[in-house]
């Protein structure tokens, strides 16, 4: 069981992410298709101890355009309202055509309705719902360029940094950012990334590394072979830019169909930890189990996670 004091720091924010810290958190990952089911879930996530509850950023759901879901950003703020401990962010915001500026601006007011709660989850984006923006024909290299531009552009805001700025894509001056954030220096920016570009921007941005295996199915060993490659890839990108690798934090969002059950083989939930704590990830995080699986997942959030942190 994890030392109460040290549980109320990391649930305070109050530890650093910045650098590697071997205790696990747990985190969860919902889209909300009603008030009610967001009501449900902030509950949840609060009552069973998890440490953080993310929402995606997509204009509607990647894996089928009739499945309700509620905007990210919107339901980031009715959590904000209907919790006291948990950490919040989207997972991951899309930074190939969200505004960078008037996204820091939005965690800004997250950060300070919250208490200082909010994680900020980006990524290059790559889901079909991105038609529906405009974006879906753009290259590769220009998704990440962005992904980059916007890091820096997140990074000076919230700071208070308002110096003004010219880049590719994004320019202004004048800027304000009052009355800033209520962590400092700023939130955390949690940078999804798989391939090369992109972990090169992690490595040079990111104070999280995100990652999963992908869409399709994979059995555990795939899984984790997948994701020590990518881990790998991450250090050699960190040494190429003269980054310590163990600076940076490391999540695993767990997709369902990914060859772990979490919530009903307790033993291979353990293994699985284990692998990846010995690749020094300090997160991961689970999809929302279905209605039927709720009862274990329940007892196991009680009873297996607080071993495991």
């Amino acid at each position: 069981m994890l030392d109460s004091t040290i549980r109320a720091r990391r649930l305070s924010r109050g530890y650093n992410r910045n650098k590697y810290c071997p205790l696990m958190r747990f985190g969860l990952l919902s889209f909300p298709a009603s008030p009610s089911g967001m009501l449900e879930v902030a509950s949840m996530g609060e009552q069973l101890g998890y440490d953080a509850l993310y929402t995606g950023d997509h204009l509607f759901a990647w894996w089928d355009q009739n499945w309700p879901i509620l905007d990210g950003w919107a339901t980031l703020g009715a959590w904000v309202q209907n919790t006291t401990k948990i950490r919040l962010g989207p997972l991951v915001a899309n930074l190939s055509w969200r505004d960078p500026v008037q996204m820091a601006r939005t965690v800004i007011a997250l950060d300070q309705f919250s208490g200082g709660r909010i994680d900020v989850g980006v990524g290059a984006g790559r889901f079909a719902d991105q038609v529906m923006g405009g974006m879906h024909e753009m290259t590769g290299s220009e998704r990440v360029a962005r992904l980059d531009e916007g890091l820096v552009v997140l990074d000076r805001l919230l700071r208070n940094d308002l110096e003004p700025f010219s880049g590719q894509f994004t320019t202004y001056q004048g800027a304000g950012t009052t009355p800033g954030c209520v962590q400092q220096p700023r939130p955390s920016l949690i940078v999804a990334a798989h391939g090369p570009k992109a972990l090169r921007v992690a490595a040079l941005r990111a104070d999280v590394w995100s990652t999963y295996g992908g869409v399709e199915d994979l059995t555990v060993d795939e899984l984790i072979a997948v994701t020590r490659e990518r881990n790998d890839d991450l250090r050699e990108a960190c040494e190429l830019v003269g980054r310590d690798p163990a600076s940076i934090g490391r999540s695993l969002l767990l997709m369902v169909n990914h060859g772990v059950d979490p919530w009903g083989d307790p033993d291979a939930l353990r293994a699985f930890v284990e692998q990846l704590h010995a690749m020094n990830f300090d997160e991961l995080v689970f999809h929302l189990p279905s209605r039927g699986q709720r009862a274990a997942f329940e007892r196991t959030s009680l009873d297996v996670l607080p071993q495991l942190r």
